[in-house]
């Protein structure tokens, strides 16, 4: 098994990054020589180059040209996965100083019944919501719409993974009444992982067949591009999903195989969620180009 490589596919490294990597992985080389190996134009390489250096999987020297060295790559990878282990503890520690401070009415739904119902209540009472997507989950919309299909990818998903809503008569009320806001002018701003798309795109190809599947893929772009419902990608993969409105928040955590719900209503709580939703949303990439990109190399 190459490690390099392995990284690059659990880390969401890019393809090029993952190519200056392996370059470096026996010599150090300056930008111009990487740029020669990896046939990555040198007017370009720098952006990938001076990524890796922030991440601090590569190292540079101080003369010039400066040489880069992935030099004891197993320390860099090791310390690479201590930072995004700490920022992800932070993340989450942050959330739950918030919600200690909540004034306001903090509900705890344990039964799959009440979250399904509260939800719906949500969806019916506000009028803009803002998604962070939990790592392999993907927004809502991203489902065919039609309810065989959704049934076929649902069946596909559960053999991977424990369904937050299952698969009965209480999903379709929540499925109908989600799609049914979603039509209304109401606006769904989401935050969903890029490895999620890969996935979830990969199980909707087997579960629907190929023109299915391109034929959802155009009616999520036409979605995105629609000035209600926006959708922007990060490789980052958060460990809970959030509704956020002006006037409350709904967290999902998942851990141990079990899955906390909890809905706090205190409009100061949301408006520091909205600000941390924000936040997230301005460095990400616009989904609606990958997503064109991805249908076309399929």
């Amino acid at each position: 098994m190459d490690i390099v490589i392995e990284f690059g596919k659990i880390y969401d490294l890019s393809e090029k990054q993952t190519r200056i990597l392996k370059a470096l992985e026996f010599e150090d080389l300056t930008a111009r020589k990487l740029s020669k190996q990896t046939q990555i134009p040198i007017g370009r390489i720098y952006e990938y180059i001076n990524n890796l250096f922030s991440l601090g999987l590569i190292s540079k020297s101080k003369k010039k040209p400066a040489v880069y060295s992935f030099s004891n790559k197993e320390d860099k990878i090791q310390n690479f996965i201590k930072n995004k282990f700490k920022e992800t503890a932070e993340k989450e520690a942050r959330v739950l100083s918030i919600l200690e401070k909540s004034p306001g009415e903090v509900k705890l739904l344990t039964a799959r019944e009440d979250y399904i119902l509260e939800s719906r209540r949500i969806y019916d009472e506000e009028d803009k919501f803002f998604f962070i997507e939990r790592a392999e989950t993907v927004p809502f919309y991203f489902y065919p719409e039609d309810d065989e299909d959704y049934k076929r990818v649902r069946k596909f998903i559960k053999k991977k993974r424990e369904l937050t809503l299952g698969n009965d008569s209480l999903e379709k009320l929540y499925k109908d009444n989600y799609f049914c806001n979603l039509k209304k002018d109401k606006k769904f701003i989401s935050i969903t992982n890029l490895k999620s798309i890969n996935k979830f795109f990969e199980i909707m190809k087997r579960a629907l067949g190929e023109e299915k599947f391109k034929k959802n893929v155009r009616r999520i772009i036409r979605l995105i591009e629609s000035k209600n419902i926006h959708c922007k990608i990060v490789k980052e993969e958060y460990p809970y999903y959030l509704v956020i409105t002006k006037n409350l928040v709904l967290i999902c955590f998942f851990t141990s195989g079990k899955v906390i719900n909890l809905l706090i209503r205190d409009k100061g709580v949301a408006e520091q969620f909205i600000v941390f939703f924000e936040n997230s949303y301005r460095n990400a990439d616009y989904a609606a180009k990958f997503l064109k990109k991805s249908l076309k190399e399929r």
